[in-house]
């Protein structure tokens, strides 16, 4: 088991630079554990979650990382799955008559191939 500390936030830019956008600072404290299973590594994580919003909110995140090769590592699987909650009001104008959280569910699923086997004829 390990100590998880996340950090996240900054400023985003549009393609073509359209306009700028800003993400919200947003700090992570909580375990990690990571595992083994079959040929499979895994791990997950949950934290408590601090939003630095104008109303700030403390939210928890959960998450699992998973990667299995595939092929003797001609290809891998890998993807996360993430379940995060937040305070709907933010302390805006927007938000100001809005109650409890959303919770959120995220996906990321990838499968990968390895070109670097097949080899040219001269």
């Amino acid at each position: 088991m390990y100590l998880a500390l996340q950090y996240g936030g900054g400023l985003g830019k549009t393609e073509p630079g359209s306009y700028v956008y800003y993400l919200n600072n947003t700090y992570s404290l909580g375990a990690m554990f990571p595992f083994q299973w079959d040929d499979a590594w895994l791990s997950t994580s949950i934290s408590c979650t601090y939003n630095a919003l104008q109303m700030p909110s403390r939210d928890m995140l959960c998450s699992l990382y998973l990667w299995k090769r595939l092929w003797n590592y001609k290809a891998g699987f890998s993807g996360d799955f993430q379940v995060r909650a937040l305070n709907k009001n933010h302390g805006d104008v927007n938000t100001a008559d809005l109650d409890a959280k959303i919770f959120s569910f995220f996906r990321e699923l990838q499968l990968r191939y390895n070109l670097n086997f097949i080899r040219l004829r001269q």
